[in-house]
């Protein structure tokens, strides 16, 4: 379990080692997430994951430090617990001169750095924390930006649902239709974030390409492979050029090789395990009608141990 100082150290540096993906093939989302902010209106970004939510929220970000430097944002970036949600609004609230502690008063605060007020902010319940971050939001006119919204708790679900009553947000999620997160997203704006074409794949290798040259003897079926590869995913396109500039050099082999992930990529063993289901479903069910005592008890573990290989699977994508 990491502790308090960790968790603390993890949301300042985590930013940091990653690797920045040039922006390029969003513009038009971006504009369109530019349009309903300027109209005071709650967005949710919903794709894929590695499809590039993340970049288009830091070019958002981006923006409203150059074009709107008065305006209170704060941009959580990291996929968390709730309650560690919570935590990190209230510092990022404390940073901006609003966090209201229910245990500190206002003139204390002011005399206290984050580490002692993040101990004695932890040490709230949920619901004493909950309370504090909304009544800390209200009125206050902020601007949130959720990254990586992904799957909400029933218990949380209420409390998410007063913050976005009191702050104007931007979430993003690889999957708006999730049973409790969909109820939250009624009154935002949905935009999809889809795999970038060839043409816009292509600009992104030229980008990386000219910061992390690839010692390609074939540069044109190099960048075919990695759109292969990548189907279109900049993450993936990134992490490819990436390593390929770490090669000594890359040979035809080495080009196969990302040919050959592509194919490997692109099949899908689902409808596999689901016919595996179905086949041991039916061999229990034929060997109870002629009783057969061990079709059935293989019948059942069958299709259980694949049926829960499925939904495994499932919640893995």
């Amino acid at each position: 379990m990491e502790t308090a100082a960790e968790d603390d150290e993890r949301e300042e540096t985590s930013s940091t080692h990653a690797r920045p993906t040039p922006f390029v093939g969003r513009e038009e989302i971006l504009t369109t997430v530019k349009e309903h902010l300027l109209k005071g209106q709650h967005v949710c970004l919903y794709g894929d994951r590695g499809i590039g939510k993340s970049a288009i929220t830091e070019e958002v970000v981006r923006w409203l430090k150059e074009e709107k430097p008065g305006l209170r944002v704060i941009h959580l970036a990291d996929e968390m617990t709730f309650k560690n949600l919570l935590v990190q609004l209230a510092r990022e609230l404390h940073g901006l001169g609003l966090f209201r502690h229910p245990l500190i008063s206002s003139e204390e605060m002011a005399t206290l750095g984050w580490p002692q007020i993040s101990k004695r902010t932890r040490a709230l319940t949920l619901h004493e924390l909950g309370s504090a971050v909304v009544t800390s939001l209200r009125g206050e006119g902020v601007l949130l930006i959720l990254d990586s919204v992904n799957k909400v708790k029933p218990t949380d679900q209420a409390w998410l649902q007063d913050i976005i009553k009191n702050a104007v947000c931007v979430i993003s999620t690889r999957d708006k239709d999730e049973k409790n997160l969909k109820p939250l997203l009624a009154r935002f704006e949905p935009v999809k974030v889809p795999t970038l074409s060839r043409s816009e794949a292509y600009d992104m290798m030229d980008a990386l390409l000219a910061e992390h040259p690839v010692p390609s003897t074939d540069p044109k079926h190099y960048r075919k492979a990695v759109w292969d590869a990548s189907k279109g995913y900049p993450n993936a396109i990134r992490d490819l050029i990436w390593k390929g500039s770490l090669e000594k050099y890359v040979d035809k082999d080495h080009i196969r090789g990302l040919a050959h992930d592509a194919g490997v990529k692109g099949f899908s063993i689902a409808p596999g395990i689901l016919i595996l289901v179905a086949a041991f479903s039916i061999w229990r069910y034929v060997a109870r009608g002629v009783g057969d005592q061990d079709g059935i008890i293989i019948g059942g573990i069958g299709s259980a141990l694949f049926g829960v290989i499925w939904l495994f699977m499932r919640r893995m994508g």
